[in-house]
């Protein structure tokens, strides 16, 4: 997704696509990309932010497992477990892609004592199987989907009845879209959705 500017300042919204997001772009170009993403999720301290509300729709609704969608090199979930972890949450998380990294999944495990585990399976995020059930999370990934696909994501998890967080730091301001690092106040566009609100 990017942004054009419209005639009273704000920006108005392109779909487009992102090189990393393309089946035939290099896996090691992707993974250098989703690496340097999960440092500046880190540098932002986002976790302090996401991790609250994480917690509020995991003990409203009694999910055990936290599943990642489009986790990349796994985004901010290694600080978000460790928050979850000192509130007395038991929680299993499971990183997804539909390009995994095979080396960052492999690694969630032994990293985290066993708190995060990675997907090596190619998962689309607009369909999940069955058997992945509890909060699915979206971190800065959900404008890279048209608003059909947008659409069929939140269809699927209303379908299966499971809650949905969308943690997006992208804004329609021409500040926020220039500035490439990342910072806790950014974080204002997380939304985390129960099926039955949808």
């Amino acid at each position: 997704m990017h942004f054009a500017p419209v005639h009273d300042g704000s920006l108005t919204r392109l779909q487009l696509f992102e090189f990393h997001d393309q089946a035939w772009y290099p896996q090691v170009l992707r993974s250098a990309l989703t690496e340097w993403l999960r440092a500046l999720w880190e540098y932002s301290e986002g976790a302090t932010v996401i991790a609250p509300m994480l917690e509020r729709i995991i003990r409203q609704t009694g999910s055990t497992q936290i599943i990642d969608l489009c986790s990349g090199g796994s985004g901010p979930m290694i600080s978000i477990a460790e928050h979850l972890e000192r509130t007395g949450l038991d929680i299993r998380i499971l990183a997804t892609d539909k390009f995994p990294d095979a080396a960052a999944m492999a690694g969630l495990a032994p990293r985290t004592r066993g708190r995060i585990g990675g997907s090596l399976e190619s998962l689309d995020a607009t369909r999940l199987p069955e058997h992945l059930s509890g909060v699915r999370t979206l971190f800065n990934s959900f404008h890279h989907f048209g608003p059909e696909a947008a659409q069929r994501i939140l269809q699927d998890a209303y379908k299966n009845r499971q809650p949905v967080a969308v943690c997006e730091i992208t804004d329609r301001a021409l500040g926020r879209v220039a500035c490439p690092v990342l910072r806790k106040n950014c974080l204002k566009h997380c939304n985390v959705l129960h099926w039955a609100s949808l």
